[in-house]
């Protein structure tokens, strides 16, 4: 089994190298970097899976920094640490994506038990994802340029009764956005097939932060939706031009806990369609957008 791969960023260079070598004792595989410059080339040379990432930093901040790897690496996990936190910061990096903040320096007992929970996070998406690129071509399409593929979803099957019933399309954005490309193939296969556009933003907010962070959590919560709902407007307008009938929904959740939650309030879903990130396709070989069948 690979190691963990951590990445320490910190100014503090001998508050680095000491934690290091205390994870590495403990069975990780670690890298340093003096400030966010540094950490996000470090990032573009090597897939890590978890950053722990100093707040307070000469040049390129702790947030930009955890803004910039969160853009990069969309699945790699990143742990804040600061000697001076407070729930405005905390607030700040969830709403970024920060896995946690821990005080600095941390307990190495609970930033261990942190690495492995973030880890495990990303490994769940990890799977999810190779889960869907390994499906056979019944089950998942792979586009690439042609906005409309070779193959196109089936109708969705009749209803107990016989009764026809207007297929589902799950559209899953990045984060709080839809790129131009993926709106334009999922309205693409809506309008050919008469289907149903389910819009959804997921931010998969840590349950870590939140719960350290109680009383912040529904200003988060707001902030997202409010961001979210901009970014929407124009896919919700192209699909109304289209007459597309269009349904915008929010979870707070993950990825998957997020799709379990909407099928749970809506019923079947048919067809769940996104762009995969973090560089598991190449688009070289024709993987821009995934679909894959829930039905």
């Amino acid at each position: 089994m690979k190691a963990v791969r951590v990445l320490l960023v910190d100014d503090e260079v001998e508050f680095t190298e000491a934690l290091a070598r205390r994870l590495e004792a403990r069975g990780f595989a670690t890298a340093t970097a003096p400030s966010g410059d540094d950490a996000l080339e470090k990032c573009d040379d090597e897939d890590f899976d978890v950053v722990i990432l100093d707040l307070f930093m000469p040049g390129r901040d702790g947030f930009e920094t955890l803004r910039e790897i969160k853009f990069r690496k969309p699945l790699t996990e990143v742990i804040m640490l600061s000697g001076k936190g407070t729930e405005e910061t905390a607030i700040e990096g969830m709403k970024y994506g920060a896995f946690d903040f821990l005080a600095k320096p941390p307990d190495i007992v609970e930033l261990v038990e942190k690495i492995n929970d973030a880890h495990a996070k990303k490994a769940e998406h990890l799977a999810r994802i190779r889960k869907a690129l390994e499906a056979k071509t019944d089950q998942a399409i792979i586009v690439h340029e042609e906005v409309v593929p070779a193959q196109a979803p089936a109708r969705p099957r009749p209803t107990a009764d016989g009764a026809p019933r207007q297929g589902r399309l799950l559209v899953f954005g990045r984060e709080s956005e839809f790129s131009q490309v993926l709106v334009e193939y999922a309205l693409e296969i809506a309008e050919r097939l008469s289907y149903e556009v389910l819009a959804l933003n997921a931010a998969g907010f840590s349950k870590e932060s939140l719960r350290s962070f109680p009383s912040a959590r529904e200003r988060v919560f707001q902030e997202f939706r409010m961001v979210s709902e901009e970014n929407v407007v124009a896919f919700r307008e192209a699909a109304m031009k289209r007459g597309i009938p269009f349904l915008h929904m929010i979870k707070y959740s993950g990825p998957d806990d997020a799709i379990q939650e909407i099928r749970q309030e809506v019923g079947e879903i048919d067809f769940v369609v996104y762009e995969p990130t973090d560089g598991l396709v190449d688009p070289a070989a024709g993987r821009d957008i995934i679909v894959y069948s829930l039905a």
